[in-house]
């Protein structure tokens, strides 16, 4: 059985506003939190920079032709800071980079 695990990891968030800019390293990726000024909140902008693992748990090598992240519609990707990933016109994030990479087992 070819098994494919994602597991997406958020590593910094920086808030930047009209009187500053802000980063934070997360000690718990899996359970991200910062907390904003309310007085600032409408002019805030967050840029969340997160990994995502690819493994194959199972027992048998295979392919993985397209990875897609669901953003939630009030996220945008900057394909710009993210190369090989692209938006479709669903507004999910595609790539494409693993579909010539034979995935081994573990």
């Amino acid at each position: 059985m070819f098994d494919l695990s994602l597991d997406a990891n958020i590593n910094r968030i920086t808030i930047q506003n009209d009187k500053e800019t802000n980063t934070y390293e997360m000690e718990n990726p899996k359970l991200a939190k910062v907390d904003i000024n309310p007085k600032y909140a409408d002019s805030s902008k967050l840029f969340v920079e997160y990994t995502i693992t690819v493994a194959n748990r199972g027992e048998i090598a295979g392919y993985v032709k397209s990875i897609v992240d669901y953003l939630p519609e009030e996220l945008e990707l900057d394909t710009g800071l993210n190369s090989g990933w692209y938006i479709a016109t669903d507004g999910n994030a595609y790539t494409n980079q693993l579909e010539d990479i034979l995935l081994q087992p573990g």
